[in-house]
């Protein structure tokens, strides 16, 4: 599996399945509205963690409220969130079961526990992807502590200030520096297999975009 991550809470997930196949999974696209800049992306399978964006013009498979989907032997279960940060607006946590690992993409929680149904709902997790850059989400203390809750085996950080946006978030080494992971190098994508997980606990993966 390669993971991609493009910014904010944008992520592409290339995955195998089947016979080889690979299946492009899209997490999060940029609105064009937004003033992130990125390149219109293809993808199988596009999901959205939150209900203001629009899907007009994209391809794939769109998957933009909770429930249970399937895709070629890829598992995708979007998670109500009733608590985010805009009243307006509808978040949803999603996770992806594929090649023998679960993913957990958290969208732009702001909650500060996790509830018992929702972690019931998440389950077991390998990778998690979760905000850490404060404001409209979850700051680096907030983010700590639903990690505690998860325990997955690898955490990546999203949704921080970068040279990609004007929002009014933190360096991602305030979270590092939070969870004891200062000096981390960021990499361009992460390759990772199930065989990989093998007595890994908690490991912080910082990619760029």
């Amino acid at each position: 599996m390669h993971i991609y991550w493009k910014g904010q809470s944008c992520f592409n997930i290339m995955a195998t399945c089947g016979k080889g196949e690979t299946l492009s999974i899209l997490i999060d696209p940029i609105d064009p509205k937004t003033d992130t800049k990125l390149s219109k992306q293809k993808s199988d399978v596009c999901i959205f963690t939150n209900n203001q964006v629009s899907t007009e013009g994209l391809d794939g498979f769109i998957i933009n409220e909770p429930g249970e989907y399937e895709i070629k032997g890829i598992y995708i279960k979007g998670i109500g969130c009733p608590d985010c940060a805009e009243k307006e607006r509808t978040d949803y946590i999603y996770t992806i079961e594929a090649e023998e690992m679960k993913i957990c993409h958290l969208g732009n929680l702001k909650q500060k526990e996790l509830s018992s149904k929702q972690l019931s709902a998440i389950g077991e997790i390998d990778i998690l992807m979760i905000p850490v850059g404060g404001d409209y989400v979850l700051d680096e203390k907030e983010a700590a502590e639903i990690i505690n809750q998860i325990e997955p085996r690898i955490v990546i950080p999203m949704v921080y200030k970068t040279d990609l946006v004007k929002t009014k978030l933190e360096d991602v080494k305030v979270f590092l520096k939070e969870v004891g992971e200062a000096g981390k190098t960021p990499q361009d994508k992460l390759l990772i297999k199930k065989k990989d997980l093998d007595n890994t606990e908690g490991e912080v993966v910082v990619l760029q975009p």
